[in-house]
């Protein structure tokens, strides 16, 4: 037990969290914790990377476009697009024109929203 100031400035001699720690955990104790978590991380490792080698391969094999923003919707090659619905879109007869510029709340709650990231249909081949 080590003598040490308290909060209040005062010399204490009860134990220190140090003190505690060292009681509760003797080096040796925390290498023999040490060596087992790093057995048993090195295992998960290994199992991880067996079953990742053994996946199969996507089906995809559409030529990867190349990575650019512009004005248009680029699809793979062999593939379509179609747009089902957008940003401001009106969603009922009553519907306000879209003006991006000029949103307000009751104009956006009659119109689709936005910060749809994804939304699309991939059929799975039958055969698999």
């Amino acid at each position: 037990m080590t003598t040490h100031n308290d909060c209040t400035g005062e010399l204490s001699t009860t134990p220190s969290l140090n003190d505690l720690i060292a009681e509760r955990l003797s080096r040796r104790d925390l290498f023999v914790g040490l060596a087992a978590t790093t057995a048993v991380a090195g295992l998960a490792l290994t199992a991880a990377g067996s079953s990742a080698r053994a996946a199969p391969l996507p089906p995809f094999s559409f030529k990867e476009l190349a990575s650019g923003i512009d004005e248009r919707h680029h699809v793979a090659e062999g593939y379509d697009a179609d747009i089902l619905i957008r940003w401001g879109d009106p969603i009922f007869a009553d519907s306000p024109a879209f003006d991006p510029l000029k949103q307000t709340a009751s104009s956006q709650l009659r119109q689709f929203g936005m910060n749809n990231e994804f939304l699309g249909f991939i059929p799975l081949r039958a055969d698999g």
